[in-house]
């Protein structure tokens, strides 16, 4: 498993599981129609983060392999 500790690295799933001890900073981003995205700052000592589900492909013929 590859872990990332450097700042601007990111993470990206369906669904994401985060190991935490505060939330601060929670607020809605302006996003299309009624699926609003959020953000949140998890602090930790250190905050750690892993893929509980990957992202789906959505292009057409990825599943015929």
């Amino acid at each position: 498993m590859v872990t990332l500790h450097k700042k601007g690295d990111g993470v990206e799933g369906e669904v994401l599981v985060a190991f935490f001890r505060k939330m601060k900073g929670f607020s809605v981003i302006d996003g299309s129609g009624r699926h609003r995205q959020q953000k949140i700052r998890l602090i930790g000592t250190p905050a750690s983060c892993f893929i509980n589900k990957e992202v789906r492909s959505m292009e057409k013929g990825d599943g015929d392999k």
